[in-house]
């Protein structure tokens, strides 16, 4: 399959630690010359934890 394109364009994606959002980045990669930032979560989910 050709890729879309040559250019440098970042993409931000969340859920990339999980099952199906690893899966995807890694597709993603495959697919494309983009580059791809992962925005991790903290894993307690507790939004005061981050301060």
């Amino acid at each position: 399959m050709p890729k879309p394109h040559s250019g440098y364009r970042p993409h931000h994606r969340t859920g990339a630690t999980g099952f199906v959002g690893g899966a995807f980045v890694l597709e993603f990669l495959r697919r494309t010359e983009d580059a791809v930032v992962c925005l991790p979560h903290d894993a307690a989910g507790d939004p005061a934890a981050r301060s």
